[in-house]
């Protein structure tokens, strides 16, 4: 019997976090729930998955700063990356209509990379949350008629909400890299390589084609 593969991720299902592990293993996968990115990585190092999926960088909200630190401190190798198409869905109850709407609510990078939109919606209060998925269950549990979660169409499914307005994202070709974090890699098929610079300030981690080296001695 085939050991079924433990992966933390950042957010609860139907997440962004999830989707990319889902497409990386492409098979069933046990997810680890992670409020935070920090107890992520303290799910990987105490050994409650196997691996950890991180989102490092948006192609329209940027770099996520702080997992760059969290990279350093733990020290975890990056076994591969998975670049997720990411498509922004608003979301509400069934027969909600815009109007009704009082509240947005989501995960800040989401907010980000919904900011036009977002702007086109007088009056509208913007409230943060842990996770996209998060903010569409509680739409939901609650049955907030007048709250709106901005999360992707699995989110949309699995909590029974309505797409209200479909792809809400500033710039339709976005994209969201994650890393696949492990402790003890063994990756004999890796054509890359993962280097972390510090330029001034700010930490940057590339991860970059490498081929055998031919040395003359």
């Amino acid at each position: 019997m085939n050991k079924i593969i433990k992966v933390a991720i950042q957010g609860i299902g139907g997440s962004f976090h999830e989707a990319a592990a889902g497409l990386f293993f492409g098979k069933p996968i046990s997810t680890v729930e992670c409020m935070s990115f920090h107890e992520l990585c303290e799910a990987l190092k105490a050994g409650r998955a196997d691996y950890a999926v991180m989102a490092i960088e948006n192609s329209i909200a940027g770099s996520i700063l702080p997992n760059y630190f969290l990279l350093q401190k733990y020290r975890f190798s990056i076994s591969a990356e998975v670049y997720l198409p990411i498509h922004m869905h608003l979301l509400t109850l069934p027969g909600v209509r815009r109007s009704e709407i009082k509240i947005v609510e989501s995960h800040p990078m989401a907010i980000r990379q919904c900011s036009e939109f977002l702007h086109s919606m007088k009056g509208i209060e913007i409230r943060e949350c842990d996770d996209t998925a998060l903010a569409a269950k509680r739409v939901a549990s609650e049955k907030l008629r007048n709250t709106a979660a901005i999360a992707n169409e699995q989110a949309a499914k699995k909590y029974g909400l309505r797409i209200l307005e479909r792809r809400i994202e500033t710039h339709k070709k976005n994209f969201t890299r994650f890393l696949l974090l492990s402790k003890n890699p063994k990756n004999e098929k890796a054509n890359k390589a993962s280097l972390s610079l510090k330029w001034r300030t700010r930490w940057v981690v590339l991860l970059m084609p490498c081929k055998p080296l031919s040395v003359m001695i």
